[in-house]
């Protein structure tokens, strides 16, 4: 038996097994020579960057450790197929110590690529940019791995607004962007037959990302709580994914503020992935639940291989049975420019947006699902159950559709820029063919919405409880049914895990449960200190999961703090000027902040100058301007102009305009030296 780590020359350990002392400076710890398989492997004590591993063994970690991966391409290198990786329990790879900003941090733990039949069990890895870098990994087992403390972007959105750089972009990574910009716990490409299981993520942007990777399996893991995606598939196909719990998995929500999303998601799947099975997942509190996107490959909006054909292309064929997809910020399921995908027994109650959005969605089969009370923060007309723009055969069939805003909604409108790309000169854009037959809808504000959807839609035995309006037909008309209601069985599937994640946790229903950090959402249980307004010279600040309490305070004497409910305080400026203060937590957390009571005088005024470019000619505009006195500068125009804001105490000139128009505010402060 031989284990290499690093690259001096052997030296012998006896008994047969040899190592090379190189960087590592790995120890041997012989097992008990009658144990047997994994109790009988070598154990190794990791100390330093860059083991390499070419035999199974297990490994021994020293307590509080820190391993930084110093040339970033892991610090454990497997090198080796068919080896088992063991990691002692209490053994934590550590790649950052406790401290740094959590978008700061950089490496890799385990790195495989090009290795085949390798196991990895028991990791326990914090600190890096990637957990596990894998590639080229036919075969590869995670088992029972724990990360924490992963990178993460700080997220600029607040509780006030959104900051629109907090986006996400997944449309693109045929260049490794996923990984390299997001991070994640675990990264597979390009592997074939691959298993992660009973694995576990917190504090981390990405949970698992699973890139050209088919005929995988993914089961009983728990990637909840992170700021981006609980698992992302990318061109893969063909890999069933079943029993894991992507809760919470969000971005871009202000409860009663703003629900954007800001495409995170529990489960995105991008870029032709086709012949998944999707089933009794929970994936409830996300940007969306399930984010399907059939990809720019497939639309024609960038290069593809010679002679590629965008008809029928997309995320096709895909069985999405038995999830919880409810109180998702947008989506409970979106699924758009694709085929064939069949939607089945599915819970989708509570999603601000809708529940099912499968625009240009062909050929697919909505049956036996629950939309409950969705749409409350729609957008426009698109609210509600099942919202389908473009779509073709689509079946939508013996659901239960109960208080939603909408309860299914088809329409066309003319969308030149798609029917201008390959995918939409090859598929088609009318709407036609749909039915919507079998389905109950109980209280439902309206039942049916058919816009501009033309006359072969068909409509059949649906049943109408008390809903506000059963029909709302505009610029289109409906068929009658080719025949009687069809009759679906349940698709036979087999799910693999032990756990039950759906409505493991029924005390969180509801999207005031998502509560947002500047690093990801709130995980229900580590102590957070959360503002929750913020007028400038006075915050209130929330204390969330403290079993303390106490909480200390400090500030210089123009500052005051007072409680204002409970668990929360609020911190004021009692005198003008700009002030310190702080706040604590026993169990650690702690904040640090600035009030600034000033009074602002600021002007609104219809200019077309660009001050960057005219800033003489866009003052003298200012000039001309009355100013009006304010004692914080937030200024919400949204898409309405400064004299809409009259009503919030803003009180600006009337008939100013909504677009074109200019703003100048000023303040006087006095500052101590130094």
């Amino acid at each position: 038996m031989n284990l290499y780590a690093g690259g001096a020359s052997p030296s012998s350990m006896g008994a047969g097994f040899h190592a090379v002392l190189g960087p590592a400076l790995v120890a041997l710890v012989l097992g008990a020579p009658s144990a047997l398989a994994q109790e009988s492997w070598p154990v190794v004590e990791l100390k330093n960057d860059n083991l390499v591993i070419e035999h199974s063994v297990r490994i021994r970690i020293p307590p509080q450790r820190v391993i930084r991966d110093s040339d970033g391409n892991g610090v454990i290198h497997v090198e080796a197929d068919g080896v088992t990786i063991v990691f002692e329990e209490g053994s934590v790879l550590r790649g950052t110590p406790p401290g740094p900003s959590p978008d700061a941090i950089r490496g890799v733990g385990m790195r495989v690529h090009g290795r085949s039949g390798v196991t990895i069990r028991g990791l326990q890895a914090e600190g890096f940019r990637l957990g596990i870098d894998a590639e080229h990994a036919d075969g590869l087992i995670v088992d029972a791995a724990r990360f924490s403390r992963m990178f993460r972007q700080r997220l600029k959105s607040t509780p006030e607004a959104e900051d629109a750089s907090d986006w996400l972009y997944p449309h693109v990574n045929d260049d490794g962007h996923w990984a390299r910009d997001y991070g994640a716990c675990v990264l597979v490409r390009h592997s074939r037959n691959v298993t992660v299981r009973r694995s576990r993520g917190r504090e981390s942007q990405n949970g698992i990302l699973l890139e050209w990777v088919d005929d995988s399996r993914v089961y009983d893991n728990d990637f909840s709580f992170l700021s981006g995606w609980g698992l992302a598939l990318w061109r893969s196909s063909g890999n069933l994914i079943s029993r894991n719990a992507f809760d919470f998995c969000v971005r871009g929500y202000s409860h009663g503020v703003y629900n954007r999303g800001q495409d995170s998601a529990g489960i995105l799947m991008f870029e032709q992935c086709s012949r998944n099975r999707i089933v009794e997942n929970s994936v409830t509190h996300g940007g969306d639940g399930f984010f399907g996107f059939g990809g720019k490959e497939a639309l024609g909006e960038t290069s593809a291989p010679k002679d590629f054909d965008s008809k029928r292309k997309g995320n096709n064929d895909n069985l999405i049975a038995g999830n919880d997809f409810s109180d998702a910020v947008a989506h409970g399921l979106e699924m758009t420019f694709s085929f064939g995908n069949r939607i089945e027994n599915n819970i989708m109650n509570r999603c601000g947006i809708c529940g099912v959005w499968g625009g240009y969605s062909r050929d697919t089969l909505i049956v036996r699902n629950r939309f409950e009370r969705c749409g409350d923060a729609g957008y426009g007309l698109e609210r509600g159950g099942v919202n389908i723009e473009h779509g073709q055969r689509n079946v939508i069939l013996d659901n239960d559709f109960v208080e939603n805003r909408c309860g299914v909604h088809l329409w066309w409108d003319a969308d030149e820029a798609i029917a201008r790309l390959a995918w939409g000169r090859r598929n088609g854009m009318q709407v036609e063919n749909n039915l919507i037959a079998g389905n109950r809808f109980h209280q439902d504000d309206l039942a049916i919405h058919l816009r501009h959807s033309g006359d072969s839609t068909a409509l059949s035995a649906n049943q109408f409880d008390g809903v506000g309006k059963e029909v709302l037909l505009e610029k289109s008309s409906v068929s009658k049914p080719r025949g009687p209601v069809p009759s679906v069985k349940p698709v036979p599937y087999r799910a693999m895990g032990k756990s039950r994640p759906v409505g493991a946790h029924g005390e969180r229903k509801g999207r005031e449960h998502i509560i947002m950090s500047e690093w990801g959402p709130w995980d229900q249980t580590t102590p957070l200190l959360r503002r929750v307004s913020d007028e400038g010279w006075a915050q209130v600040w929330e204390v969330l999961g403290s079993k303390s309490s106490s909480v200390t305070f400090s500030g210089d004497s123009g500052v005051v703090f007072r409680r204002a409910g409970e668990a929360r305080w609020r911190v004021e400026a009692k005198t003008r000027g700009l002030h310190r203060f702080g706040i604590g937590l026993p169990e650690g957390p702690s904040i640090s902040g600035h009030l600034l009571k000033v009074s602002w005088s600021v002007a609104c005024f219809p200019t077309s100058f660009d001050p960057r470019e005219a800033e003489g000619s866009f003052r003298i505009a200012a000039e001309k301007a009355h100013a009006i006195t304010l004692p914080v500068l937030d200024l919400p125009f949204g898409m309405q102009g400064p004299s809409a804001l009259a009503a919030k105490g803003r009180p600006f000139e009337p008939g100013l305009p909504r677009d074109h128009f200019g703003t100048t505010a000023d303040a006087v402060l006095r500052l101590s030296p130094g």
